[in-house]
């Protein structure tokens, strides 16, 4: 009964806007029959369970309303693991994902949800909004890959000192022997021809060494970008 009375109360605060007067009462009651395995009377035990289970569903609403998303999916998950197809805490929980840029996630709890009930008009707005998001957050990922990729690219033309390339086309076109107003005799013109081998062009290391250095630090920014988005979306 005490129970019973705490979570009329908070119920009163909640539809008054003291939100956070509101979650304590629910909290309170939830954590007082948090643990009633040792409770011999089935039928008190079954309404306890149920109340337990309202107080949990409504915390997880104060949660949302104070944008605490994460303790929101909490709270969910204390009721659905109890009862797995709770469409209430599915829906919350898909909320408090959907608070948290966890768009996929979200997504597939309302997929369950619309299962469990077709004609949940919220469920199907709140769908179709993630779906729009998770398809946002996928271009800006691509654009930064893209950009990423062509700054790589830039870098790795100067891996190459500035010399190779001269080198290398003088290593493609040899010199012609120039033509020698001497007497040849018989033992110079016996003389095997040496061929004039390609000079191997030298490797910057210090370019090297940025190239990798830029690729390391296009990666942790992409990470830093995409998380930065997900959060302050």
């Amino acid at each position: 009964a005490r129970c019973t009375k705490c979570k009329e109360a908070g119920s009163r605060f909640f539809q008054a806007g003291a939100i956070h007067r509101a979650l304590r009462r629910y909290s309170h009651v939830a954590g007082c029959l948090s643990y009633m395995e040792d409770w011999k009377d089935a039928a008190v035990k079954e309404e306890a369970a149920a109340l337990r289970k309202v107080c949990n569903l409504n915390a997880a609403a104060c949660w949302l309303k104070l944008n605490s998303f994460k303790d929101a999916e909490s709270a969910c998950n204390l009721v659905l693991r109890d009862e797995p197809t709770n469409i209430k805490a599915l829906f919350r929980k898909a909320k408090a994902l959907e608070g948290c840029s966890e768009w996929r996630q979200a997504e597939q709890i309302l997929r369950k949800v619309l299962e469990l009930d077709k004609e949940n008009k919220e469920a199907a707005r709140t769908l179709l909004k993630v779906r729009q998001m998770a398809k946002q957050e996928e271009d800006e990922k691509k654009a930064i890959f893209s950009k990423m990729a062509k700054g790589i690219a830039k870098d790795a033309k100067s891996m190459v000192g500035p010399d190779a390339e001269p080198a290398a086309a003088e290593a493609k076109s040899p010199k012609k022997p120039e033509e020698s107003h001497t007497p040849t005799t018989k033992a110079t013109e016996a003389a095997p021809e040496h061929k004039q081998e390609p000079e191997t062009p030298e490797v910057d290391g210090a370019a090297i060494c940025r190239t990798l250095c830029v690729a390391a630090s296009m990666v942790v920014g992409l990470t830093v970008v995409s998380t930065a988005v997900r959060r302050y979306r």
